[in-house]
């Protein structure tokens, strides 16, 4: 319910954003918002790689002869919660690049840009 306010609030607020000319924008906001959608990119192909693996294992799981509901919800629960599959950093990371995105999308100082992109192009950032 909240997720769904916050959504709401954030599309009126959209609406009232004013869209400037790219010669409007530095240099660093480009940079930083390639940076932000190429690491976006790369969470999702991961994720899919692994969902993937995962559907597979439950499609085969639905073809055998004798449909197994628990051994069904133990590989999910496995999916959701061992550190091998990486849900929860998943999660995390697209939510932040996707956070991230809008954030920059809506205008926001450029000196402010500046700062986090030196800080994500960091060599500890991971």
């Amino acid at each position: 319910m909240t997720i769904h306010f916050r959504l709401k609030t954030e599309l009126e607020n959209w609406k009232l954003t004013t869209i400037r000319t790219d010669s409007q924008y530095g240099k660093e906001r480009f940079d930083l918002l390639l940076l932000l959608f190429r690491e976006l990119f790369l969470v999702l192909i991961e994720w899919s790689t692994l969902r993937s693996k995962i559907t597979a294992i439950l499609r085969r799981q639905k073809q055998a002869d004798d449909l197994d509901l628990k051994l069904i919800a133990d590989t999910l629960h496995q999916y959701c919660t061992e550190e091998e599959w990486k849900f929860e950093e998943h999660l995390e990371k697209i939510f932040f690049f996707s956070q991230s995105i809008v954030f920059f999308l809506n205008a926001r100082a450029p000196s402010v840009e500046e700062r986090i992109l030196r800080y994500l192009y960091d060599p500890q950032y991971a």
